[in-house]
């Protein structure tokens, strides 16, 4: 994405599976994302991935059980 604004890029993959909360680390290097694998899981996670969208990773076991 451009400084304006403009030209965004899809950082997760496009399927099936939920994704929410996406805040920037306070260094803008990192993105904190909340996702379900599944939709209608009631099970979801916490990742992280750079901020090019690089870099994708588990950091919790379960963030939510329903």
């Amino acid at each position: 994405m451009n400084a304006d604004g403009s030209q965004p890029s899809r950082l997760t993959l496009d399927g099936p599976g939920e994704r929410y909360f996406a805040p920037f680390s306070s260094d803008g290097q990192w993105i904190a994302l909340q996702m379900t694998p599944v939709v209608g899981e009631v099970h979801s996670a916490v990742y992280v991935m750079r901020s090019d969208g690089t870099a994708l990773r588990r950091v919790s076991e379960t963030a939510f059980a329903a």
